[in-house]
């Protein structure tokens, strides 16, 4: 009972920074120009090939409703951090929906159909309504955006909505899952910075530090601080190589001559006659 209340406890604990991490990453483009961070931010999305499809090169403007209900006809109610709809210059109409983790995993997983029909997933459930709702009020594009604290893409998340979707709707919609992570930021407010006004440049270098302050970075090397200590006392050195032959030990051999013998007497002729040299003798007169 106890360790359940603290689990419950320490899930509260991260749902509250989630939730404070979204509304202040979110928050600040309600009072500065989405071209200033949100536009920049939106593009490091990738899908699942780690190629990023969104096709947004300027916003006109964006609309931003925090932790809306989205229950579209009869698929299971989702709330999402954030849903953002987007008018481009060239009057496209985007509906983008974020989904943001920073300590804790999704809230639902996937079921059979046994259990339940229509999409239970966390993710499922967000692009099942994402998409009718897109459809119904036709928007030009839509898109899910997974943001974590993840330093690789979580594909196994993704992917399982993907296969609940498609198992429970015929559509698993994987072209509309994206992913991006809250450690890109502060590469994307460094790089903007210094291009914007002096007020929205503020806000943004208030945001970067809180971002780095919680960790949210990639690893960006080592630093000494200005410490300098010294040089080292130790070295590689290539050592000589010795090769150390043994002693070949052999026993005492003597080579040994063999008497040749020549047999001039060949079979392959029937009729040839058979021959010899032999020893001639002169006879002795008297005898």
């Amino acid at each position: 009972m106890f360790a359940a209340q603290i689990r419950n406890k320490l899930t509260r604990s991260e749902e509250d920074m989630e939730d404070l991490l979204t509304s202040n990453v979110f928050g600040i483009w309600r009072y500065i120009p989405p071209q200033v961070g949100l536009l920049q931010f939106l593009q490091t999305a990738k899908q699942l090939d780690e190629v990023s499809h969104l096709r947004l090169s300027s916003i006109l403007t964006a609309d931003l409703q925090f932790w809306p209900w989205l229950e579209e006809g009869d698929a299971k109610g989702a709330e999402p951090d954030v849903l953002i709809e987007i008018s481009t210059h060239d009057q496209q109409k985007y509906l983008v929906l974020i989904e943001s983790k920073y300590l804790s995993g999704k809230s639902s997983f996937p079921t059979s159909k046994k259990e339940s029909l229509k999409p239970t997933d966390q993710l499922a459930r967000e692009m099942y309504n994402l998409r009718r709702k897109a459809k119904r009020e036709r928007f030009t594009e839509y898109a899910l955006i997974y943001v974590t604290a993840h330093t690789i893409m979580p594909k196994s998340d993704i992917q399982q909505a993907i296969d609940e979707l498609t198992e429970k709707t015929g559509e698993g919609s994987s072209e509309h899952f994206y992913w991006t992570s809250w450690r890109i930021l502060p590469r994307v407010f460094s790089e903007i910075i210094g291009t914007c006004e002096k007020v929205h440049a503020t806000i943004l270098a208030d945001l970067y530090l809180i971002i780095k302050r919680l960790g949210l970075i990639f690893f960006e090397g080592i630093t000494s601080n200005g410490w300098n200590f010294g040089e080292s006392a130790w070295r590689f050195e290539h050592s000589q190589a010795i090769f150390n032959w043994p002693e070949i030990n052999m026993g005492d051999y003597t080579f040994e001559s063999t008497i040749t013998k020549f047999d001039w007497r060949t079979g392959l002729c029937p009729n040839q006659i058979l021959w010899r040299f032999s020893t001639w003798q002169k006879k002795r007169k008297g005898n």
